[in-house]
Protein backbone atom coordinates (compact mmCIF):
# COMPACT_ATOMS: atom_id res chain seq x y z
CA UNK A 1 0.00 0.00 0.00
CA UNK A 2 1.41 3.41 -0.71
CA UNK A 3 1.59 7.09 0.97
CA UNK A 4 -1.58 8.66 -0.24
CA UNK A 5 -1.43 12.61 0.67
CA UNK A 6 -4.66 14.65 1.00
CA UNK A 7 -4.78 17.93 0.06
CA UNK A 8 -6.41 21.18 1.34
CA UNK A 9 -7.96 23.79 -0.68
CA UNK A 10 -4.56 26.09 0.10
CA UNK A 11 -2.33 23.74 -1.25
CA UNK A 12 -4.61 22.24 -4.40
CA UNK A 13 -5.10 25.73 -5.32
CA UNK A 14 -1.52 27.62 -5.04
CA UNK A 15 -0.50 26.90 -8.89
CA UNK A 16 -3.33 28.96 -9.31
CA UNK A 17 -1.90 31.93 -7.32
CA UNK A 18 -0.12 34.58 -9.15
CA UNK A 19 3.02 34.05 -7.57
CA UNK A 20 3.01 30.30 -6.20
CA UNK A 21 5.17 28.99 -3.61
CA UNK A 22 7.92 27.48 -5.81
CA UNK A 23 8.28 24.23 -3.22
CA UNK A 24 4.64 23.68 -2.92
CA UNK A 25 4.12 23.13 -6.87
CA UNK A 26 7.14 21.13 -7.13
CA UNK A 27 5.81 19.07 -4.04
CA UNK A 28 2.35 18.54 -5.92
CA UNK A 29 4.13 17.36 -9.08
CA UNK A 30 6.74 15.06 -7.30
CA UNK A 31 3.69 13.43 -5.36
CA UNK A 32 0.70 14.02 -8.38
CA UNK A 33 0.07 10.21 -8.23
CA UNK A 34 -0.23 10.11 -4.75
CA UNK A 35 -2.65 13.09 -4.43
CA UNK A 36 -6.11 13.13 -3.49
CA UNK A 37 -8.85 15.27 -2.90
CA UNK A 38 -11.77 15.48 -0.94
CA UNK A 39 -14.81 16.55 -2.59
CA UNK A 40 -15.47 19.27 -0.44
CA UNK A 41 -12.12 20.39 -1.72
CA UNK A 42 -12.82 20.27 -5.29
CA UNK A 43 -15.64 22.00 -5.43
CA UNK A 44 -14.49 25.47 -4.28
CA UNK A 45 -12.31 25.27 -6.58
CA UNK A 46 -15.14 24.74 -9.17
Amino acid sequence: MSLIYLLDTNTISEPLRETPDRQVVEKIQRHDSDIALAAFVVYPIL
